[in-house]
């Protein structure tokens, strides 16, 4: 046995200190306890195991055998994934769980050649990463197909199959190649780019079935084309008028007294047949749905636009808990007689998937109490509600389960001393 200790000429430290004994036993006696055995004769600590760096003179430390557990299959290249008993019908009431792995700095393309499951009951599953049901990129269920691709975002990730006590189909074959690409490249040619390194057929999309694993196959933004603008404008902030058809789900929501048709309210268009609004535009104990209608694609309040259309009121809710004074649960629904064609000047936007917080930009539209008749924005930044409530602001009175605050500070800015209920979005750029 030999030794030797080599130092550079930068830093010092303790260096190392050991014993060397005389024993009868072999190399492959040695005993390592809890660390690794490199298996010719030499103990690591576990730290120093599958860390990029060779330590063990056979390199057993940095081997596949040693980074890879047995549950896990390591992909050199190519390997095969199949369902149970495939091409014949899986089994029922099974699952199988696989973990894949290849180099690092290599990710993991699965491509389906085919896929046929029981759809909304039996799923296959696939996400980042090796520890299954984590980072769920795909929640595939239905087919027949072979449009289904899946790129890991690193070296590793997991595959579940999961089937119910009823019915079965052929399942799956799928390839597992290691490749040297990224999610944002991959080619998903004429099926549906889910945006998170999966590809589905676009025959999957808006079937009420979620198969991307962040959801956006069934998004409202996706089914509906809801908060999509066609018409822009340079938006110069403090309450200016807004561009023709640049907010296509503002509504003006008009009543008929006596012959005189006046623009009551404002409201946002949230599908083909429903508009949001605010119950204290209506006389909740007095509501004839006869005398409403509702304009959208309006941009002067006061004039006729090529691009309006009218509605009739089928019915409108307002919140049984609406309180006049302190105006908590402020919020009513108009129900239209048809439903809307959505065009350039005519879409639904979207509601927020949560709370946005203290410090988001948003905007608020409406006619207002003014003597220009265009639609006006005004961009305003959301305000904490503690603050909100300090004195000197509105000192309590925002009640925090159902309202929120946004303007600046020093003023200026908002929707108040207004005759309507100005409505309020959040655009993504």
């Amino acid at each position: 046995m030999w030794l030797i200790f080599d130092s550079d000429g930068s830093l010092e430290l303790p260096g190392f200190y050991g014993s060397i004994e005389v024993v009868p036993d072999s190399q492959t006696d040695l005993s390592c306890g809890n660390e690794f055995n490199c298996m010719n004769g030499v103990c690591l600590p576990n730290s120093d195991v599958c860390d990029g760096v060779e330590n063990c003179e056979n390199d057993e430390d940095e081997s596949t055998q040693a980074c890879y557990p047995e549950s896990s299959v390591f992909v050199e290249t190519e390997t095969q994934v199949t369902s149970l008993l495939y091409p014949n019908d899986y089994p029922n009431d099974h699952q199988d769980e696989k973990v894949f792995n290849t180099y690092q700095g290599l990710q993991l393309h699965v491509v389906c050649e085919f896929i046929h499951t029981e759809k909304g009951f039996d799923f296959i599953k696939v996400g980042d990463g090796d520890i299954p049901g984590e980072q769920v990129l795909l929640s595939w269920s239905g087919g027949p197909t072979s449009e289904v691709q899946i790129v890991s975002s690193g070296n590793s990730l997991w595959f579940r199959f999961e089937t119910d006590k009823s019915f079965a189909s052929q399942g799956f074959s799928c390839s597992v190649k290691a490749v040297n690409t990224s999610q944002s490249n991959l080619d998903c040619e004429q099926s549906y780019n889910c945006g998170n390194g999966v590809c589905i057929p676009e025959s999957s999309v808006c079937d009420q079935a979620p198969n991307c694993g962040n959801g956006v196959d069934e998004s409202s933004l996706t089914c509906l084309g809801c908060g999509v603008q066609t018409q822009y404008s340079s938006r110069i902030v403090g309450g200016v008028a807004a561009q023709p058809g640049e907010w296509p789900w503002q509504v003006s929501i008009r009543r008929d007294t006596g012959g005189s048709e006046i623009h009551l309210c404002g409201g946002t268009l949230l599908n083909k047949r429903w508009v949001l609004s605010a119950a204290h535009c209506f006389d909740e104990y007095n509501i004839d749905v006869e005398e409403y209608k509702v304009v959208l694609g309006n941009h002067r309040v006061d004039a006729f636009d090529d691009s309006q259309q009218s509605f009739t009121v089928f019915d409108i809710l307002t919140h049984p808990f609406f309180n006049q004074f302190s105006y908590i649960n402020d919020i009513a629904l108009l129900r239209l007689s048809v439903d809307v064609e959505f065009n350039d000047f005519i879409l639904p936007a979207c509601l927020p998937s949560q709370d946005w917080p203290a410090e988001t930009n948003v905007w608020i539209t409406g006619w207002g109490d003014q003597e220009d008749e265009t639609l006006q924005e005004i961009s305003v930044p959301i305000i904490d509600t503690t603050t909100c409530n300090q004195p000197g602001w509105y000192d309590g009175e925002v009640i925090e389960c159902c309202m929120f605050c946004a303007g600046l500070p020093e003023g200026g800015k908002d929707s108040c001393q207004v005759r309507e209920q100005l409505f309020l979005v959040r655009v993504d750029f």
